[in-house]
Parts: C-alpha cells; sequence; structure tokens
C-alpha cells in the first residue's frame, strides 16, 4: 500500500487533444482518483475539460502565461523549457515529483512519447540548422539532466531507440509504460459482415495504408466479398490509392474511434514506424484481432492469441495474416492495457524518487 504522492506534470496543452496529451490528461486523472494530489504545467488547457468533482480538488492547472507565438515550434518549446524552469526554481519540490511529458529540464521523471530525433537521417545541413541543434539540445536535456532519475518509454521499442542513441541513458530506462484504455472500448456487437477490414490513422502513410490496400486487393480476389473500411485521414489524399478498384471500399475520413470498431472485423496497423499503436489496444479492448508490423510499439503485446505480427512490406504474407485473422476460431484475448494501473506503476517510481529526496 502506497502513500499519497505529490506530482507535477508538464506538458504544452493539457486535455484530450492528442495522443501524449490524453495520455496525461488519462494518467493524471487516475493518480487523483486514488487519492494522489496533481499539478499541471502547460501553456494552455482544453476548453473542453470539465473535471470531476472528486477529481477537480486534486488537480491544480498552472500555466506558464504568454511565450509567444506557436511557429516556429522549435522556438517555442524553447520558450516554454525556459517558464517551466523558472517555475520549478521557484517553488520547494522537495516533496513533489517532477514528471515531465515534454523536452524539458529540472525533472525527476519523464516519459518519452516519440522515437529520439537521433534516429532520423541527418544531412550536413540539417546540422547547420539551429532547429535541429534546439532540438537535439532539448531532447539531450529531457534525458541527461542532473535531476533525471527515471525514463519511462510508452514501449519496448522506444526503449530500444534510447539505448541505442543514449546507452549512458541504460540505468535510467524502466520498463515500458503502456498506455491504458477507457472503458467506452469494450466488447462489442459487431455491425459488419465478418470479413471487413478495418484501418484507422490520420497519418496514412507512415501508417502503411499503401500496403494494406495492396494486401486487401490480393484478399479480394479470394473472396470479393472482403471489404475495407478506411478513417481518420483525408479522402482526397488516400484516393488515388483505390483507381484499379471497383467497390469494396469505403473512406469515412474523421470518424470517432468507438463508432468505427463495430464496424470492423479486424484491425490492421501495418505502419511502418508507430511509438505504440493507440488504435491497436482500443481494437484489442473491443475484442477485435489484430494484425501489425514488428515496427509498431505495441507488437510484443500482439502474442498468437491476440493477432498476427506480420512485414507489411512483403504483401502477400501480410494478406495472409488479414486472412487467417478474419478466419480466426477463438475470441481474441484482452491485453489488459489499464490506466489506473499505469498510474500504479508511476506511484512506485514516485514514491521512490521522493524517499531519495528526503534524505538528501
Amino acid at each position: 500500500m502506497h502513500s499519497s504522492t505529490q506530482s507535477i506534470h508538464v506538458v504544452r496543452r493539457y486535455g484530450k487533444v492528442g495522443g501524449m496529451e490524453r495520455y496525461v490528461w488519462e494518467l493524471t486523472h487516475s493518480l487523483a482518483r486514488a487519492g494522489h494530489q496533481i499539478k499541471i504545467l502547460c501553456h494552455e488547457q482544453s476548453h473542453s475539460i470539465e473535471l470531476d468533482t472528486s477529481e477537480s480538488s486534486r488537480i491544480q492547472i498552472h500555466t506558464v502565461g504568454d511565450i509567444g507565438f506557436y511557429k516556429p515550434r522549435w522556438v517555442f518549446q524553447l520558450r516554454f523549457q525556459r517558464q517551466v524552469s523558472k517555475f520549478v526554481d521557484s517553488m520547494d519540490a522537495k516533496n513533489w515529483v517532477v514528471h515531465s511529458h515534454e523536452r524539458c529540464a529540472n525533472h525527476d521523471v519523464t516519459t518519452f512519447h516519440s522515437a529520439s530525433i537521433r534516429s532520423k537521417p541527418t544531412t550536413l545541413m540539417d546540422f547547420m540548422s539551429p532547429r535541429l541543434r534546439t532540438w537535439r539540445r532539448l531532447e539531450a536535456l529531457e534525458l541527461n539532466a542532473a535531476t533525471v532519475q527515471k525514463i519511462f518509454p510508452v514501449s519496448h521499442l522506444l526503449s530500444e531507440n534510447l539505448a541505442t542513441h543514449y546507452p549512458e541513458c541504460r540505468n535510467r530506462l524502466q520498463a515500458p509504460a503502456y498506455p491504458g484504455v477507457g472503458p467506452e472500448f469494450s466488447p462489442l456487437n459487431r455491425t459488419n459482415n465478418g470479413k471487413t477490414i478495418g484501418f484507422l490513422g490520420v497519418e496514412w502513410e507512415r501508417k502503411g495504408l499503401d500496403y494494406l490496400v495492396q494486401a486487401v486487393s490480393i484478399l479480394r480476389s479470394r473472396d470479393s466479398s472482403i471489404n475495407l473500411l478506411v478513417a481518420g485521414c483525408d479522402i482526397a489524399t488516400v484516393r488515388h490509392l483505390f483507381q484499379k478498384w471497383t467497390g469494396g471500399y469505403q473512406l469515412l475520413g474523421w470518424v470517432d474511434a468507438p463508432q468505427f470498431y463495430p464496424r470492423i472485423s479486424l484491425l490492421a496497423l501495418p505502419a511502418r514506424v508507430e511509438p505504440f499503436g493507440m488504435v491497436a489496444a482500443e481494437a484489442n479492448a473491443c475484442g477485435l484481432p489484430l494484425v501489425v508490423s514488428p515496427q509498431c510499439g505495441i507488437a510484443p503485446l500482439v502474442t498468437e492469441d491476440k493477432g498476427s505480427v506480420v512485414d507489411p512490406a512483403d504483401t502477400a504474407k501480410l494478406a495472409d495474416a488479414c486472412w487467417a485473422e478474419l478466419n480466426r476460431a477463438n475470441q481474441p484475448d484482452s491485453m489488459g492495457l489499464d490506466w489506473n494501473r499505469l498510474a500504479a506503476q508511476y506511484v512506485v517510481a514516485y514514491n521512490e524518487i521522493i524517499g531519495r529526496k528526503k534524505n538528501l
């Protein structure tokens, strides 16, 4: 049984406005429900925020004030980092854990949500760019600042990425802090023909929609009743992928995820790179089988009882995996990803850090 903790969470925007921001929102609310005290340090908060009465007394939101235009992003981030440092330096943080989700410094814990900038190909001109130099310096600060005690990647993929590019951080890398899945994603009554493959994502090229289109085309030559439902991305930007198709697909544009999953029989995420893959976690919670690429952070959790992991560049193998999952005999097992479990994982770290601070 762990005692109540006090933590400061650093995020530029606080609210359900994106993947990382949703992570911070759900984590801090789970901590508040468990009786922990939270301060949010942000640039702005979503106007849609509505705190439950039981949570509002434990969550205090502080803004760093006006720091100029959002673009260029690297200048904005640098200003934000400086304002965060001023705030943390101005308070007695001995009984608080400072938990950053941004490229900042002066924190005890950081959660890493994306691949290191060092893993991206660079040219000589890039190294001359103040933008790239600033991003690299901010990332190194986030990981190597003197106060940093624990680094939580959100997947095994990111853990390996950080260990490769920052070997000096390996002793501070913690077990992956996987996102949870909310109660709105639960086993569902499907409203499809049992042969509908779904794709959900804004950045369709990075997430491998072109691979999936080729694979489903192969499948439709076996069974013309197989359909492909594409949601999340701009319809105009993906229509060219279906020039040779005469049917068997729908382009839905933006949809709410809980309304999308009942319409499909299988969720495919054949991504070229994906730090985690939240749509796969949600689909699994809804009872859907998965087909993902090894480049997805969630791939180690996609065991045979949940779906298939396959190289998407081999579209014949991708097609075979989708066929197998469409025709699987058993309901996929749940990964059991839970926001309260994630909060408990962090509380263990917070208590350890507070204990160290008190002994200084």
